[in-house]
Parts: structure tokens; sequence; C-alpha cells
């Protein structure tokens, strides 16, 4: 099984941006926010408002936090829902060992990391999505999870808000509601 590479701690996989980051701090500051508190984290809104630079952005400034760096899986060019799990760990250069599915080496490599991955477009893919984000959460402590999506990413115990006072909102809830999973999402403006 190939593993994470621990001299790539930093950013991975994000483009290098040629124009300015300009007026959005404040989101910038919130998700940041969200993620040193809950482990999955969804930047919602319409197609073209800026969600990937957004998470872009987030992820350059929460890097320091990750030994195991800043890892970005691009899903917009991916059709069919299975392919998900394998397009994660190509992003993370994990592969299946013997054995075992993508799902479980990929799951088993995160368990003992620390890191921030960044789940790009995710619209069309929600319910596989959810599912990997699921079974990520459910044995990697140290990660944290940013997907961009059209539309929330939930899981099991997560519930449905949009807007930032939503998402402040949720985040602060007892055992019945979001701490029990760490989720969160806000809709990008």
């Amino acid at each position: 099984m190939a593993d994470l590479d621990r001299t790539a701690a930093g950013l991975n996989g994000f483009r290098l941006e040629l124009t300015s980051f300009v007026g959005r701090r404040d989101e910038v500051a919130e998700v940041a926010d969200l993620l040193g508190r809950l482990r999955l984290v969804t930047v919602t809104g319409p197609g073209g408002i800026g969600k990937t630079r957004l998470a872009a952005r987030v992820a350059e400034v929460v890097a320091v936090r990750f030994a195991d760096g800043v890892w970005l899986a691009e899903l917009g060019g991916l059709g069919d829902p299975t392919q998900v799990p394998e397009a994660v760990a190509q992003a993370l250069g994990v592969t299946a060992a013997p054995g075992s599915s993508v799902l479980e080496s990929l799951t088993r490599v995160l368990a003992v990391r620390q890191l921030f991955l960044v789940l790009d477009n995710c619209e069309h893919l929600v319910a596989a999505v959810a599912e990997l984000c699921a079974n990520v959460l459910a044995v990697a402590d140290d990660v944290r999870l940013l997907a961009t999506s059209r539309e929330p990413v939930r899981i099991t115990g997560d519930r449905g808000a949009s807007g930032r006072d939503a998402a402040r909102d949720r985040t602060s809830r007892g055992p019945g509601g979001v701490a029990r999973t760490g989720a969160a999402w806000r809709t990008a403006r």
C-alpha cells in the first residue's frame, strides 16, 4: 500500500492563483474557525460563486495546523459515484493494499494522519461523498474535511441549514446536534 509522503506537508494539488483574492476575508476566517472546531464543513452555493477559490484560500490559512499537509481531491470530472474513493486515494497517493478495497486502504492510511482534505465539486456525487466522509471521520480523528458543493454533504446526525448564522448556531448545539458528527456547512456569498 502506498502511503502519504510525509515530506509533502504543505499544499498538495492546488493550482497557483494568477489573480488576487479580494473581499472575502471574513468568509475565510469563518470557515477556518469552523475547521478548528468541526471535522467536516461544506461550503455551498451556486456554480461560479467562488467556492473552490474560497476553499483554496482556507487551505493556505490552515495548512500550518496539519503535519501531513493539505490535499485537494477534484471530483468535478467524475461521472460515476463509485469512483469517489479512488479519486480521493489517487489525490493522496494511496493505493489499495492486497486483499483490501480502495476505501479500506484509504481509511487505514488516514486513521494515522493529521491532514486537511478538500473535496471539490461534490454536488453530483453528494451521497458517495457523504459515505466516504462518514467512513473517514469514523476512524481518522486528526483529519479535517472541507467539501465544496451546490448542496450540503449530509452525514448521519448532521442537520441542514444554510447561511452564516445557521452554521454558527449549529456549531454550539449539544449531543443531539452537530457536536456528534462535527459537521456544518455554510453558504458562500
